[in-house]
C-alpha cells in the first residue's frame, strides 16, 4: 500500500470484516502438485514480498489463508504476480 495511505482504527476493523467476507468461496478440487508449487514460490523467491506461515516479508499480501479466502480462478490468475518482480 502506497506510504501515504492510512487507515483509522475504525477504518481497519471495516478492512478486516471486508477480508474475511472473501472466504465465501466454494470448496473445489484445484490438481496440480503442491510441492512442486513450494518449489516455485521458494525459486521466485515470492518471500520477497509476502509471508507464508510466519516465513517472508510484509511488503505483500499475507498469504497463509489466502486459499480458504479466494477461489482456483482468482488464484491462478493473481499468481501471475511474480513477473513484476
Amino acid at each position: 500500500m502506497p506510504g501515504n495511505f492510512m487507515v483509522t482504527d475504525e477504518e481497519a476493523l471495516w478492512v478486516a470484516g471486508f477480508v474475511r467476507s472473501l472466504s465465501r468461496v466454494r470448496n473445489e478440487p484445484l490438481g496440480g502438485d503442491p510441492g512442486r508449487g513450494q518449489e516455485l514460490y521458494g525459486g521466485a523467491k515470492c518471500a520477497t514480498c509476502h509471508i507464508v506461515e510466519g516465513q517472508g516479508s510484509s511488503i505483500g499480501p499475507e498469504l497463509t489463508m489466502v486459499g480458504a479466502r479466494r477461489g482456483p480462478e482468482f488464484l491462478r490468475t493473481a499468481v501471475d504476480c511474480w513477473r513484476c518482480v
